[in-house]
């Protein structure tokens, strides 16, 4: 690819080579003794020689350098004053910086640290931790609040079932390691302060966007998607609504980006026109279009998708404004440089890699496949532009969102040009409604035309999730595999761009070499015979694994939660390719389950202890159910503690296994625990 037109996609590569760079090595000290060995030995001498050679070479290196510098100093943790570097504190003080999120139990909230006591002297400190308000406390937290916080937080645990979501490492992306629940008691209100105006009033817009959508929209489910569409509040969606999004391929849709920021851009533009067409141009109107946009960016959140559409959107308002086209893969290499720059974790959030992505095919494959139908309906040539744009997006995407989500959406052409149709007005009309509120006539109005296209919209992927094969899922590729797709991608566009044989040949090539890695990777999951017993707080669940079919065994409540397979099971069953699911209840008693492939028992307790089994291979003990181990002192099998029990039975048995020398397993402290069933383990 020739870069010469493109001078900010080099420097965006740079940029990201030197944030990788710091993942592996902390600069340390070496970035300024290496800028200024720069300066003197490649950019003096060049500038002195009038070469633009060593220019352009000193220039890419200080790019190099400052994006290794600028991940690097972005961990908090290296700053001397984060209270994760005080010593031991028994109190400290906090200022609520965030809107507190409604879970089953309790407030959630994000707060940033001023200060600590240590032997009844506070020091200034710094830093943000997540902290947990007892939904049976006479206080839910506020943005601005402050409060001293009895104790010291505690470190956000990892990942205790194997391939589960790490929410530590997430967290540890946005500068928060700690957590801490708290009770009445445990926390004193000392006041409230004014913090952030900017974020306080987006809070409070979202707030009162909450409070207008559930007086004017029919049902939860409808709240709930039309506060994520307009708001991006994603707090009211069910399980149910996001799978059926994310299986018809219009999760996008729930998350502000570019689709939405484009609707407002467009509706911004054609409002001016209407009204004041001889303005259009003027600095004043293109700053008050840019400013309006970013005032909707902030109310949603400052998402990384939403800043980078409207970051770019931005910049084309600007050009449009000067009479200059700028050129599409400069406007977004920028957008990303310096987004990047404003914060370097965003390099590694999925939702910033799709966004970019999904532009990255839209600009370059939207123009060639438009043109090749010639469609005068105007009706139909939009539902073909918008299947373009939809096929374009996604064969940028898919690759990416396979290795991350394992799934593939079947009906995608299918269910995203209805979804365009029905949530192209969703945004404006919700605005409106918020705008307009005051007059009830007409709020009332919009709120039945909102929450007639919103329920439209749900029930139609809803439909769409029922049809026969909706999703392909099950799917695991590893990195080589996730680049030997791109590779065949690149290549094959490549070729159709007239580059010529070698191009077909070098995806024929990524065909050959991916057919070769899937089929290994077929082969091992087809022979994988294991037992997995997973963690799960106050209870458990036993999974059977034969090639790509699961069993699991769990109390009936625990299958009906509509949580415990996405956030249990899924990304466990998604590394082993497993492509049929089965379930059986276990009743209250528990029970004695056999593998029949390789006849090995289970014996699960949950009441009371029958006689031992010698030959059994795991005895699962749940709920206390147990006493004593002296009954097992002649097992020589597994015995695993699962979360229901408490700490002071886990800690007694332990000592107790230790004494009788027995195989001991603490699913709370150990988490999940896996014995293959081939022979040859």
């Amino acid at each position: 690819m020739n870069f010469k037109p493109y001078p900010m996609l080099r420097y965006l590569f740079l940029l990201i080579a030197g944030m990788l760079l710091s993942e592996c090595y902390s600069p340390g000290a070496m970035i300024l003794p290496a800028g200024l060995l720069t300066a003197v030995f490649i950019f003096i001498p060049a500038l002195l020689l009038k070469n633009q050679t060593g220019l352009k070479a000193s220039l890419f290196v200080w790019v190099l350098l400052l994006g290794w510098w600028m991940a690097d100093r972005s961990d908090q943790r290296k700053d001397q004053r984060h209270f994760l570097n005080r010593d031991p504190f028994s109190d400290y003080l906090v200022h609520i910086s965030s809107l507190s999120e409604r879970k089953p139990a309790s407030y959630k909230c994000l707060a940033e640290v001023k200060a600590v006591r240590n032997e009844g002297h506070w020091r200034p400190a710094t830093g943000k931790t997540i902290l947990y308000f007892a939904g049976n406390t006479r206080t839910r937290p506020s943005f601005g609040d402050i409060f001293l916080i009895r104790g010291m937080p505690d470190p956000i645990d990892a990942p205790r079932n194997q391939y589960d979501f790490d929410y530590k490492a997430y967290q540890q992306r946005r500068n928060v390691f700690t957590q801490q629940f708290l009770k009445e008691g445990d926390f004193l209100l000392l006041g409230s302060k004014q913090f952030r105006p900017l974020f306080e009033f987006a809070g409070y817009l979202s707030t009162y966007s909450d409070t207008i959508f559930r007086k004017y929209l029919g049902s939860a489910r409808e709240v709930g998607v039309a506060e994520a569409l307009v708001a991006g509040m994603r707090t009211d969606l069910d399980q149910e609504i996001i799978t059926a999004y994310s299986v018809s391929g219009a999760i996008h849709v729930l998350s502000v980006s570019g689709m939405h920021v484009g609707i407002l851009f467009l509706v911004i533009n054609w409002l001016i026109r209407m009204v004041a067409p001889e303005k259009e141009k003027k600095p004043a109107t293109v700053a008050i279009v840019i400013l309006l946009l970013w005032i909707y960016a902030l109310y949603t959140g400052l998402s990384p998708s939403a800043c980078r559409a409207t970051l770019m959107f931005s910049l084309i308002q600007f050009g449009y404004a000067i009479k200059r086209e700028g050129n599409s893969y400069n406007i977004i290499a920028f957008s990303a440089f310096v987004l990047l720059l404003v914060n370097p974790s965003w390099l590694f959030d999925v939702g910033f890699q799709l966004s970019y992505l999904a532009v990255l095919g839209i600009i370059m494959l939207y123009g060639p496949i438009s043109r090749l139908l010639e469609i005068k309906n105007k009706g139909l040539r939009w539902i073909w532009e918008i299947s373009v744009v939809s096929f374009s997006a996604q064969l940028f995407t898919f690759p990416l969102a396979l290795y991350y989500f394992h799934q593939f959406p079947t009906y995608f052409l299918l269910a995203n040009p209805v979804v365009a149709i029905l949530a192209t007005p969703l945004l404006p009309l919700g605005l409106l409604l918020i705008l307009l509120s005051p007059i009830p006539s007409i709020a009332l109005i919009l709120g039945k035309a909102l929450g007639f296209l919103t329920a439209l919209l749900n029930e139609f992927l809803i439909w769409t999730k029922g049809l026969p094969m909706a999703s392909y899922g099950g799917i695991n590729i590893s990195i080589p595999e996730l680049g030997l797709l791109y590779l065949f991608i690149a290549a094959l566009i490549s070729f159709f761009r007239g580059q010529g044989i070698i191009a077909l040949k070098v995806s024929a090539g990524a065909v050959v070499l991916l057919t070769i890695l899937m089929v290994l990777d077929l082969r091992q999951q087809l022979g994988r015979r294991e037992i997995t017993i997973h963690y799960i707080p106050g209870s458990s669940a036993i999974s059977l694994i034969h090639g790509r079919a699961a069993f699991c065994l769990a109390p009936d409540s625990l299958l009906k939660d509509q949580n415990f397979y996405p956030f249990r099971l899924k990304g466990y069953y998604d590394h082993n390719g497993i492509m049929i699911r089965k379930e059986r209840p276990v009743g209250r008693d528990g029970g004695e389950f056999t593998d029949p492939g390789s006849g090995k028992t289970i014996v699960w307790i949950m009441n009371s202890l029958p006689e031992v089994n010698p030959e059994a291979e795991i005895y699962l003990i749940s709920g206390d159910a147990v006493r004593s181990l002296d009954m097992f002192q002649h097992y020589k099998g597994r015995i695993v503690l699962d979360g229901s029990n408490r700490k002071r039975t886990i800690n007694r048995f332990k000592q107790q296994a230790e004494q009788l020398g027995l195989d001991l397993i603490s699913l709370r402290e150990n988490g999940s625990v896996t014995i293959s069933l081939n022979a040859e383990d």
